[in-house]
């Protein structure tokens, strides 16, 4: 997903090249059509500082994961400390782990949201 056709052109460009089927493009700056928890894994890199009500996207991931999946982000232009507290703050996400680069969290339920 990018908001750029040009970062969609590349990665299709990548696609092709090395012949994968398991890859599909949204060109969007945030609803991805995508069917509610039908995604194991969203990766963010380096974009989440660039917006000023991160509120939207953050809702769209949370939709599009499954229960309990894996939310990576990488933005090198954030403190973690801050990084964190923006994904944690509506509790749809809670910190799971921090490597070297990357903040991970996975999606709480609706379920649970609902026993908050």
């Amino acid at each position: 997903v990018d908001i750029n056709p040009l970062a969609i052109q590349s990665v299709k460009k990548i696609i092709s090249e090395n012949k994968l089927t398991n890859v599909k493009t949204i060109l969007t700056d945030c609803k991805t059509n995508l069917p509610c928890n039908s995604i194991d894994v969203v990766y963010l890199f380096d974009f989440f500082h660039e917006f000023e009500n991160p509120e939207p996207i953050i809702n769209e991931i949370h939709r599009i994961l499954k229960n309990d999946s894996l939310f990576s982000l990488y933005d090198p232009m954030m403190k973690k400390i801050k990084l964190i507290s923006k994904i944690t703050n509506k509790n749809l996400f809670r910190f799971k782990s921090m490597g070297s680069k990357v903040c991970n969290f996975i999606k709480i339920s609706e379920k649970s949201l609902n026993l908050m």
